[in-house]
C-alpha cells in the first residue's frame, strides 16, 4: 500500500513539473516588442540604364542595393507593420528597414517589383494620383517618364510586394508645363489665404481617396509629401482626415519609432539614393552613423 502511495506521488511529482516546465517555455517563447525602433527609410523614384544625379539609378545599381541590404541582415517592413507595431505591439523584424518610391514610375513595376520579389522583399510606392497610367502631362501634350496604370497598381498591390501610399492627385505640379500658377507641394501659393489652401488641400486629399478606394477597395494609409514639404497646418489636416503615416524628405534626425505613440509616424525622414551613393555611404545611414 505505502509502495502504490510513493509511486502515485511521484507520478503527480513527474506531472506537475511537466506542466511547470511547458508553462516556464510558453513564457519564454512570448516575444516582447521593445519600447521603440530606429527605422530608417530609403527614398528611390525610376530605374533606367541612363542614371542622373538625383532621382534615376540603374536597375545594376538598385538590384547591388538589395544585395546588400540582404547581406547584412536588414529586414524590409512596410507601413502597415510600422502601425501595427505603435497601435497594437507587434513586435518588427530585427535592423527594420523601409524601401520607398515617390511618384509612380511605370519602372517602379517593370524594375524595381520583380527584383523586389526575387530578394524576397517589400516596399512602398507612392504614386502622384493624375499621373497614373499617363505618359503625357495633362492636357498639354508634353511627353513625361511613364507611369504604371491602376491594373499594375492592383498587381503588385494584391502581391503583398509592394505597397502603395498617396503622393497627393495633383499637388506635385509641373513648374515647367502648368499653364497657370503651380501647385509644386502641399504648402500654400503666394499670397493663397489659409482658407484658401486648406480648402484645396481637402479637395485633393477626398479625390484621390475616392479615386483609389473605387480602384482598390481600400483607403489611403500613409503620404509622403511632395518635394518634402509641409507645415502644421498640413499635418494636422492629413491626419484629420485619416492618413496615419506620413513621410518627409528631411535627414536631419532618425525615425525612432515608439510603441504607443502615433506622433513618431508623422513626417518620417527619408534618405534620397542616388546612383553616385557608395555602399559605405548607404550602410552608413542603414546604421545610424551619418
Amino acid at each position: 500500500m505505502k509502495n502504490t502511495i510513493h509511486r502515485c506521488r511521484r507520478l503527480w511529482y513527474a506531472i506537475l513539473l511537466i506542466i511547470l516546465a511547458c508553462g516556464t517555455l510558453s513564457c519564454k517563447s512570448k516575444v516582447e516588442a521593445p519600447p521603440s525602433y530606429d527605422v530608417p527609410v530609403l527614398m528611390y523614384h525610376h530605374f533606367d540604364e541612363v542614371p542622373n544625379d538625383s532621382t534615376v539609378i540603374t536597375p545594376a545599381t538598385f538590384e547591388k542595393h538589395l544585395k546588400l541590404i540582404r547581406d547584412e541582415g536588414f529586414n524590409t517592413v512596410t507601413p502597415e507593420m510600422l502601425l501595427d507595431y505603435v497601435t497594437k505591439g507587434v513586435p518588427l523584424p530585427e535592423k527594420p528597414v523601409l524601401i520607398t518610391m515617390d511618384d509612380g514610375y511605370y519602372s517602379n513595376y517593370s524594375v524595381a517589383y520583380p527584383l523586389l520579389e526575387k530578394y524576397g522583399m517589400k516596399a512602398t510606392v507612392f504614386p502622384i494620383g493624375w499621373c497614373i497610367g499617363k505618359s503625357e502631362y495633362k492636357d498639354t501634350g508634353n511627353p513625361i517618364i511613364p507611369h504604371f496604370g491602376f491594373d499594375e497598381l492592383r498587381e503588385m498591390l494584391d502581391s503583398g510586394v509592394i505597397s502603395i501610399g498617396s503622393h497627393t492627385y495633383d499637388m506635385h505640379q509641373s513648374r515647367l508645363y502648368e499653364t497657370a500658377e503651380a501647385r509644386p507641394n502641399v504648402l500654400p501659393l503666394p499670397n493663397e489665404s489659409r482658407e484658401s489652401h486648406l480648402a484645396a488641400l481637402t479637395a485633393d486629399l477626398n479625390k484621390y481617396s475616392e479615386l483609389y478606394r473605387a480602384q482598390t477597395g481600400r483607403d489611403f494609409l500613409c503620404l509622403a509629401y511632395p518635394e518634402g514639404a509641409y507645415n502644421e497646418d498640413a499635418e494636422s489636416t492629413v491626419h484629420a482626415f485619416g492618413i496615419q503615416i506620413t513621410f518627409s524628405t528631411a535627414t536631419d534626425r532618425r525615425n525612432v519609432i515608439c510603441k504607443g505613440d502615433v506622433s513618431s509616424l508623422y513626417a518620417l525622414r527619408r534618405l534620397n539614393v542616388t546612383e553616385q551613393m557608395t555602399e559605405a555611404e548607404l550602410l552608413s545611414h542603414l546604421y545610424g552613423n551619418d
